[in-house]
């Protein structure tokens, strides 16, 4: 992919994520009742799971925040907004 990164461990751990085996170790399950029912959400970074739990309960910043220079669409997180561009 296009990702490039600072740091050879931040490469290393998003490499993982291109992994084609389903079966991957996920070892950080979302523990609230709504992950749970669609199947459950589990995660190879703690690191993941702590944003999406922030993301899903509204504990990261408010409203969308992060808005595209070119096109005006608005983004919760700043990593989606420049992925997005």
């Amino acid at each position: 992919c296009e990702r490039a990164f600072a740091r050879a461990y931040n490469l290393n751990t998003h490499l993982s994520t291109h992994d084609p085996d389903p079966s991957r170790s996920k070892p950080f399950p979302c523990p609230y009742p709504s992950c749970k029912s669609e199947g459950g959400r589990s995660f190879s970074r703690k690191h993941d799971l702590q944003r999406h739990v922030a993301t899903s309960l509204g504990l990261g910043t408010p409203g969308k925040k992060f808005r595209c220079e070119a096109c005006g669409r608005s983004f919760v997180r700043r990593d989606a907004c420049n992925r997005h561009q």
